[in-house]
């Protein structure tokens, strides 16, 4: 007799979660950039990881929806940015993410980190995410239009907002 309890057992039909191929990603980034005029940046930062209680726990997870669909890249303290400014129509994918600590990892798992992201996601260039503030000027710079992903990451959203607004008093 069966305890009501107890879930079914898994099917050999069960659903398994859809994973886009690299070349998905990169079609899906080219038809954004294709609708960006040039002398474009668009910024989309990584969400945030919430914690669950005090500082020791965190919630399960979930990228934004744009860093997702764009790259599928799954970790946070990361930014995407996709550039559409160059003179000779190349545009660039750019990705910082945070690279790998052996002792950080002890306690909350692996990271994917600089080298690994390079292969995996396709991006013209991959950088350790503490050099964002130091290189965002000159990316933004170069741009004449910038878009960036509203209600992520309110920490980098205003970093991103000030750097944005000295420059336009300079």
């Amino acid at each position: 007799m069966r305890n009501n309890n107890q879930a079914e057992p898994a099917s050999s039909s069960a659903v398994t979660a859809f994973q886009p191929s690299p070349e998905e990603y990169q079609r899906r980034r080219k038809a954004l950039l294709d609708l960006l005029p040039r002398g474009s940046v668009a910024i989309f930062p990584a969400a945030d990881a919430k914690l669950r209680n005090g500082d020791d726990s965190h919630y399960l997870y979930r990228q934004s929806s744009e860093v997702l669909y764009l790259t599928g890249f799954p970790e946070d303290e990361a930014v995407l940015v996709l550039t559409k400014v160059s003179d000779n129509g190349q545009d660039q994918f750019l990705l910082f993410v945070k690279e790998r600590d052996p002792q950080e990892e002890q306690w909350n798992g692996k990271r994917i980190g600089i080298a690994e992201s390079r292969s995996r996601f396709g991006a013209d260039q991959v950088v350790d995410i503490r050099k964002f503030e130091s290189q965002l000027p000159g990316i933004l710079r170069q741009a004449s239009l910038v878009y960036l992903s509203q209600d992520v990451n309110k920490e980098l959203e205003r970093q991103i907002r000030l750097k944005g607004a000295a420059m336009r008093r300079q």
